[in-house]
């Protein structure tokens, strides 16, 4: 689920968030997921981390642990959600091959997921990270990318196209099929789902699990 502080949130584009209710509401009201996956959408613009308090009492009270992800741009930032019950962390922004290579020599392989937002320009996937002293956003092939963070350790990757997010109109499985031959990480695909045989469709085309937020908050929004 998508989050800004502690209110669940849906996006289409990753344009205008609009509130479902707060995550604990949510949670509640969720059913039959194998994981749940929050990321604090807003954490990295306001220059924060996505609050460990929140992640300790979503662990306290629902049992669970959840893969975290929003601002983390350190290894005490790294630290401090895993300590706080997450089983996994997101990065995002920072997912370039030599972070994620750190991550993963720190904290193991199984902790770690890059995700790797991508759209279609000038007919090219292309990804938007931030690196270099001055931490602007700048555009990459994305294929390139899920190559190099495959080489740095990365087993799985939480690939968002933006053209879909919010659509419902099923998972982008072009973009899929021409990311898949470049990378051996799992592909955890999002953005577009609206039923179980979107699901389908892209575990056919090669991913190896969903991401789904709005066929699960269809029923509170």
């Amino acid at each position: 689920m998508t989050i800004i502080k502690d209110v669940v949130v849906t996006t289409t584009g990753f344009k205008d968030p609009k509130p479902v209710g707060d995550v604990f509401t949510v949670l509640n009201s969720v059913e039959n997921v194998d994981t749940v996956m929050i990321l604090d959408i807003r954490a990295t613009q306001e220059n924060r981390v996505i609050d460990s308090g929140l992640v300790r009492k979503v662990v306290s009270e629902f049992g669970i642990s959840p893969i975290v992800g929003g601002g983390i741009a350190s290894y005490k930032d790294f630290e401090s959600v895993l300590s706080s019950g997450a089983s996994g962390v997101v990065l995002n922004s920072v997912a370039i091959p030599k972070h994620v290579e750190e991550a993963v020599d720190s904290f193991g392989r199984d902790t770690v997921v890059a995700a790797v937002d991508v759209r279609r320009y000038h007919g090219v996937i292309t990804s938007r990270i931030k690196s270099g002293t001055t931490g602007h956003p700048h555009r990459v092939d994305a294929r390139g990318l899920v190559h190099d963070l495959s080489l740095a350790g990365v087993v799985s990757i939480l690939l968002t196209s933006i053209d879909y997010d919010g659509g419902q109109c099923g998972y982008d499985l072009d973009t899929l099929c021409d990311i898949l031959p470049y990378t051996k990480a799992k592909i955890i695909i999002n953005g577009g789902a609206s039923c179980e045989d979107d699901m389908l469709s892209a575990f056919h085309y090669g991913a190896s699990s969903f991401a789904a937020r709005s066929m699960f908050l269809g029923g509170i929004k």
